[in-house]
């Protein structure tokens, strides 16, 4: 389960990464990284 969580963990990264990168809506943006800051702890 730690590994498969890994993957998950990084794939959504990958995603985040591209998401904030393109340049779409500061808002979504923010969703994105407090979802994540969330799915850290």
């Amino acid at each position: 389960m730690g590994t498969q969580g890994s993957e998950i963990i990084s794939m959504f990264s990958v995603c985040t990464l591209q998401i904030y990168n393109s340049e779409i809506n500061n808002n979504y943006k923010m969703i994105i990284i407090t979802v994540y800051s969330f799915s850290t702890f």
